[in-house]
């Protein structure tokens, strides 16, 4: 019972964290693909067909069709979506949870990945990177994908730059008479894809796990105590075992009425805090050298007990890496934390 308790805590900390700004996760019906017009019986057999599918292909587990609902990231669809797609296909992100009561106890199990309903093709999530690259390597690097790219710079840049596309899938960047010079831009105008890219680094970070824990982008800090709700449940710590001797000094409200993160003052200095504003992910570039190009963002992270500032990278290969990490708080007591905030709410 104490385990089951512990999975479905789990699964709704997650949900709490992420749903609402990314996800948007609502019940699948895999009729939607070409249904209309078909007999009921035929969206049954097709509902039926991909199920079996990705139920055969599960790992760890085999899912109950009568306790099973299948839900599909809608808002993440609708920011990421366009540009996980090409002219015969589409990636989408499907969660399975399943409910069934065994010996009177819940038991909630469930299970997260990318479908391709077109080939019927899952790429189940492990906390590793290697489904995801796997899923998403043949889209951001497909040559129509950077067509759409290329077209998308021409308009906020105009004149003066021209761009082109080699057959091998590399850019070609003229300046004047230079070919196949390095250029970077600040992308301030260039909506849809900053959206998709930010977008698709706190996908990421969501479900990949580094060796030795979660990073977890973080834009407030309300956002920040979720996440470090989520460790110290997951981890089973308590309150005691946080470390009085961090750099985290409490909660402020700015000028502006925004919750701040307050930092310990070295000795013979003044407290100084974190501007909410500049934890939101921002100063987006985009790079291009040898043909390729590379997306950048500056981000805050939390990393078990600790905020660092880095910038976020992302390869049209699919591939993310972090640069330049920087500790601004260390040793962050959620438990603290919560009372901080509730005492900033309640003023």
């Amino acid at each position: 019972m104490e385990n089951t308790q512990v999975n479905y805590d789990k699964l709704n900390l997650l949900k709490r964290l992420r749903d609402e700004s990314l996800y948007g996760w609502t019940i699948w019906e895999p009729t939607d693909i070409h249904s209309h017009g078909i007999p009921n019986e035929h969206k049954i057999a097709r509902r039926v067909r991909h199920f079996t599918i990705i139920n055969e292909s599960l790992k760890k587990h085999r899912f109950n069709p009568d306790t099973t609902k299948v839900y599909y990231a809608q808002r993440f669809d609708e920011t990421c979506g366009p540009f996980l797609r090409n002219t015969t296909s589409r990636l989408m992100l499907l969660e399975l949870v399943n409910e069934e009561v065994i010996h009177g106890a819940l038991n909630i199990k469930s299970v997260r990945g990318f479908y391709i309903p077109e080939h019927g093709r899952w790429f189940e999530f492990d906390m590793t990177n290697v489904p995801i690259y796997d899923a998403v390597k043949p889209y951001l690097t497909s040559q129509n994908q950077k067509a759409e790219f290329l077209k998308d710079l021409n308009n906020q840049i105009g004149a003066g730059l021209s761009f082109s596309l080699q057959e091998s899938g590399q850019f070609n960047v003229r300046i004047d008479k230079i070919i196949d010079a390095d250029f970077e831009i600040t992308a301030n105008q260039s909506q849809g894809w900053q959206i998709f890219i930010h977008n698709y680094f706190r996908f990421f970070f969501d479900n990949v796990k580094g060796r030795f824990g979660h990073f977890w982008i973080c834009e407030s800090p309300a956002e920040a105590l979720n996440v470090l709700w989520l460790a110290t449940y997951v981890e089973g710590k308590e309150e005691h075992e946080y470390s009085e001797n961090g750099t985290y000094d409490g909660l402020k409200r700015n000028d502006e009425g925004k919750i701040e993160f307050v930092i310990k003052p070295k000795d013979g200095e003044q407290p100084t805090q974190v501007e909410t504003s500049s934890m939101e992910m921002k100063q987006l570039t985009l790079a291009f050298a040898d043909g390729k190009f590379q997306a950048k963002s500056s981000a805050f992270l939390i990393f078990k007990d600790s905020l660092f500032s880095t910038s976020v990278v992302l390869m049209d290969e699919g591939l993310v890496k972090l640069e330049g990490e920087e500790l601004i708080i260390e040793g962050i007591n959620p438990f603290q934390m919560e009372r901080d905030y509730e005492n900033l709410m309640n003023v």
